[in-house]
């Protein structure tokens, strides 16, 4: 009677969608080319033999085109009889990027808009054993935004991205970056898979620290069901630690008409998660299993840490503080600003993320941000951050625009957070959700567009604040980074800032040194990648025709990097220097801030480099570039990040 689970990634069939088709039998015209789903449509055509991958990575803007075209995906499938005799048939996509249409056998079963989101359809009547047919059609992200500007209206103007981007709810970043080319896309970036259902299922389990010290802890525990039988139904829970031992147990009652309880349970002795380079990150394991009688119905297994945590904002001699607090304990923050591993959405796989985040938690980094331009992450991408002790700052995915004021708009942005705080808040290294990147800040500077009015404000003052409290009290909630007090959202002693004087503004290193912010959030300087992921991009027969500015997606970022090279060393002569050079004083840059910062730790309670990673080659502000070789900043931060 459990529930049963089918995963449809995997192999996948896609091809660009006839424009001239009418009828299902029409898509069979043309060829269907084999791909491996979850995946992005410039990964498929490489994969496919249609393009080729170095020549979309050396010249992106020639590939544009395939953004504006409409593309289908499909997946054929069998069933077991026993599948066909569950109670309920639910086909998921976890995530689908993004105006999609999807059709089982024949009937159209929804319309998609947001790639946060996930989707669910009920298919009990539609699927059967033999021969199911499963297609995707995706519609342009490009076209489908500037539809909606046209009739809305432009929100932004960034130099950099195009301005339809604020009216899709998809990465940012694939519209163009200060450090990305314009690719869009399109696929199926998470899993696909069947569930079956008989009686009724668990939807959801939530795990918060009520209280906790060394001597105990109590843990609240929350299960939502979902019910097809007017039968009581029962849930057990076990708690284990980390050696497998059982800690707790409890029993979660569930009569004919409710679908929610709760237990908290009282855990002796408790092995508490910390930070890393604060102590150990045990996990915790609990097992839910749902019952009616002695048959049982759903299982659910679910890690979780035993912490809490809190953000200290009580004004001080020095102004109002903004710290992080762990188990009572103050952490000061050593981190970094996260961006997508891959502009190809879906690309990136776990061995990546371990990749990655292994190797910031060999330089010493204890936080990294999820940065609101991109995605919200990847379970593999919370998991290793649980395990490695890396908290999480995870901004919502809103960054340097306006947004649309429409109640449709509204909606769509309602079911995401709600989706995404359910997904993510189990997590113990998920210590802070944040409203959206810069958008406040540039308002009151007046640099989003030609506006006086905040269009979306509503979202990141009301609308996300009381769903954060409604489904993640644990949890505290900033509504946008810069954050100051008053009219200067960008002001040193509150909340949080940006440095981008140094770098953007062209003012000498030494700038950092004439302020000690409380935290600070964003500062970088630019270098390019590694030698050898120049070569691998554009190979040894055109190293000295390699354009800087080509690769370099900010304005005038390559006169930036030279002149902060000449003012230190002499012009480099040839791409080698350049690089050699770009690394050095990067990393001098980012050392004497963070440094002068640590120096000061009585006022400033924590600082973050903007940028840890790539999703693309270019040159940019990263410690890591998109080959994965660790920059000169790298090692930098291993020892600026160093305990003391």
């Amino acid at each position: 009677m459990a529930k049963e689970i089918l995963d449809l990634t995997g192999q996948w069939r896609f091809k660009k969608y006839p424009v001239s088709a009418r009828r299902m039998r029409d898509l069979e015209e043309g060829d269907w080319l084999n791909c491996i789903v979850p995946s992005s449509i410039y990964v498929d055509l490489a994969e496919a033999g249609v393009i080729e991958r170095k020549k979309l990575e050396s010249n992106p803007e020639d590939f544009f085109q395939i953004s504006l075209e409409p593309w289908i995906y499909k997946k054929q499938f069998d069933l077991s009889e026993d599948f066909l005799k569950n109670d309920k048939i639910e086909l998921v996509f976890d995530g689908l990027d993004t105006f999609s249409q999807i059709w089982l056998n024949g009937k159209l079963l929804g319309r998609t808009d947001n790639m946060f989101c996930s989707y669910r359809f009920d298919i009990t009547e539609i699927v059967r054993g033999r021969c199911n047919e499963l297609l995707v059609k995706f519609d342009s992200a490009s076209q489908e935004g500037e539809r909606l500007m046209n009739r809305y209206g432009m929100l932004s103007k960034d130099k950099c991205s195009l301005p339809q981007r604020a009216y899709v709810r998809k990465a940012q970043c694939q519209f163009g970056w200060d450090w990305a080319p314009v690719l869009p896309g399109c696929g199926i970036w998470k899993g696909v898979r069947l569930e079956g259902f008989k009686v009724g299922c668990i939807s959801d389990v939530h795990i918060t620290t009520v209280d906790c010290d060394k001597s105990s802890a109590d843990v609240k525990i929350f299960v939502q069901i979902e019910k097809f039988s007017h039968r009581p139904m029962v849930c057990s829970l076990s708690v284990s630690d980390a050696t497998g031992k059982i800690a707790a147990k409890a029993v979660l009652q569930y009569s004919a008409r409710h679908k929610q309880a709760s237990a908290v349970v009282k855990i002796a002795k408790p092995q508490l998660w910390q930070p890393r380079g604060y102590g150990s990150q045990p996990l915790y394991k609990l097992a839910a299993e749902l019952h009616i009688g002695d048959e049982l119905v759903d299982s659910v297994s679910q890690s979780f840490g035993i912490r809490t945590v809190k953000l200290n904002q009580v004004p001080d001699e020095y102004g109002q503080n903004f710290g992080f607090e762990v188990n009572g304990q103050a952490i000061y923050i050593k981190g970094a600003d996260w961006i997508p591993a891959s502009l190809f959405i879906g690309e990136a796989r776990a061995d990546e993320y371990e990749r990655l985040l292994t190797s910031a938690a060999e330089a010493n980094i204890n936080m990294l941000r999820v940065w609101g331009g991109g995605i919200y992450e990847t379970k593999d991408f919370y998991n290793l951050c649980d395990r490695l002790g890396i908290l999480v700052w995870q901004d919502f995915m809103f960054a340097c625009a306006y947004y649309p004021d429409r109640v449709w708009f509204f909606e769509s942005v309602k079911k995401e957070a709600a989706q995404n705080i359910v997904r993510l808040r189990n997590h113990p290294s998920l210590v802070l959700w944040c409203g959206n990147n810069e958008i406040d800040w540039q308002h009151s500077i007046g640099q989003v567009a030609k506006s006086k009015k905040f269009y979306g404000r509503s979202i990141y003052h009301k609308i996300l604040p009381q769903l954060v409290h409604e489904l993640d009290p644990s949890r505290d909630y900033i509504p946008s980074t810069p954050l100051g007090v008053g009219k200067n959202t960008n002001e040193p002693t509150a909340g949080t800032v940006h440095q981008w004087e140094v770098w953007s503004g062209f003012k000498p290193i030494d700038d950092y040194l004439s302020q000690v912010p409380r935290f600070v959030a964003e500062f970088g300087f630019q270098s390019l990648p590694c030698k050898k992921t120049i070569h691998n991009l554009i190979g040894d027969k055109h190293i000295a025709g390699f354009s800087l500015e080509k690769h370099n997606y900010q304005p005038n970022g390559t006169g930036r990097l030279q002149y902060y090279i000449n003012e230190i060393f002499r012009p480099p002569a040839n791409i080698d220097e350049f690089v050699y050079l770009s690394q050095v004083v990067q990393g001098r840059a980012v050392r004497k801030n963070v440094e002068h910062l640590r120096a000061n730790c009585d006022i400033n309670s924590g600082v973050m480099f903007w940028q840890f990673n790539d999703c693309c080659p270019s040159m940019s502000w990263s410690c890591i570039d998109y080959g994965g070789r660790k920059k000169a900043l790298y090692y930098y931060a291993r020892r600026f990040y160093a305990p003391v």
